[in-house]
């Protein structure tokens, strides 16, 4: 059996589908990036092999595979065997690693689960003191010189960030994101310029090369299935002048979390009101659908309406934009972010139950240009006879 194989059947025995399993291998290794499409890819088969190992094992301690089965995988997919890879393995993937040497020791020595535990945290201990001991013992004409460099190098760090944070902001404007579940994004005057995922720390994003005299800064949430937060920063020439935190309990949905007027010298924020949803200006009843990989936003008339992240067909659902929509003449602008592999897009816009229009478009399996960031900008004019055509 192969990756896909096993993928597939650890889905229909257990209903864990691929978000879900994507967010448990995320919370036992924190420091590799588990995407549902790279979950979804190497199901489906669209990725062949899986490049780096730290993911296969992962998913093989979730699956509980057999240790002669987690061997074959690797080796399938270019890698060495668990025991090669556990010399270097981060200690982030010891309780992954010690479920297979645990397994083979209860197998072939018919010990306790709870002796060998603990015989092994033994060695670990008496094996760090002898360690450290060694080294102190070698570097012992040289301690001060390894505490004093020590001590010179985490001066210098700290001073960097100390300088690096007072000067973040010291000339303009710079907005954050972090502390985030599950996806912010940052538009200045419509303009999609940087995208955060799951508690990553955007750091301060310099926007004054974006800004004009009179700027519309948004700043939107994305929340997949269950809890989501969120936590936006703006400063103006080192000085906090804006702060935006808040949590949702409502899944597969897009929030417009706010809009700020600015002035690009003038370090004073004006909140602009968004379209009330229960004071619609036309009596017809417009909605999108958007599925993208890695995260998609459609605009209308200028406010972030809806979007989607890492979306197989059918996780997010058709969205109200009644709100948003004016008589005459609506625009919509597509944008498409994305982090690393292929992408892809596909909206579909109705009024009344009825399809005024549906775009969609996918990159190379491969995207072997490597395209990130916002890869895609598609702009629609619909007018009030349901035609529509480009900006």
């Amino acid at each position: 059996m192969n990756i896909s194989d096993l993928l597939t059947q650890y889905r229909d025995e257990t209903g864990i589908g691929d978000a879900k399993l994507a967010n448990k291998a995320q919370d036992i290794f924190p420091d590799w990036t588990f995407h549902r499409s790279n979950i979804r890819n190497w199901r489906e088969g669209y990725s062949k092999t899986v490049r780096d190992w730290q993911p296969l094992v992962v998913l093989g301690y979730i699956m509980q595979l057999e240790k002669d089965v987690m061997n074959d995988i690797l080796y399938q997919n270019g890698h060495e065997s668990l025991k090669q890879l556990q010399v270097d393995a981060p200690d982030g993937l010891s309780k992954v690693f010690d479920f297979w040497l645990l397994d083979h020791l209860l197998q072939h020595d018919e010990l306790d689960k709870s002796t060998i535990t603990t015989q092994t945290k033994n060695i670990q201990v008496i094996d760090l003191i002898r360690n450290v001991w060694q080294v102190i013992l070698f570097y012992k004409k040289f301690a001060y010189v390894v505490i004093i460099g020590f001590v010179f190098l985490v001066t210098i760090y700290g001073i960097y960030n100390f300088f690096n944070l007072a000067t973040a902001g010291q000339t303009g404007w710079y907005v954050n994101s972090f502390e985030n579940d599950d996806v912010d994004a940052i538009f200045i005057n419509n303009q999609l310029v940087d995208v955060s995922y799951r508690d990553f720390d955007l750091g301060w994003v310099n926007v004054n090369p974006y800004l004009v005299d009179d700027n519309i800064i948004t700043l939107a949430h994305l929340n997949g299935p269950s809890f989501g937060k969120w936590h936006f920063e703006l400063r103006y020439d080192g000085d906090l002048v804006f702060i935006e935190k808040n949590e949702t309990d409502d899944d597969y949905s897009t929030l417009l979390v706010r809009q700020l007027e600015i002035q690009q010298n003038v370090g004073h924020v004006r909140e602009v009101p968004i379209p009330n949803i229960f004071n619609p200006q036309v009596d017809d009843t417009w909605a999108i659908l958007i599925n993208a990989d890695d995260v998609g936003f459609v605009l209308v008339n200028g406010y972030v309406a809806v979007g989607a992240y890492n979306s197989g067909f059918g996780d997010f659902d058709f969205q109200d934009i009644s709100q948003f929509i004016k008589t005459g003449e609506n625009k919509f602008e597509i944008v498409l972010w994305n982090f690393e592999e292929w992408f892809y897009y596909d909206v579909t816009i109705i009024k009344n139950d009825d399809i005024l229009w549906r775009g969609r478009e996918r990159s190379n399996s491969n995207n072997h240009d490597e395209q990130t960031g916002q890869v895609k900008y598609l702009c629609l004019i619909i007018v009030e006879d349901n035609t529509f055509d480009t900006c």
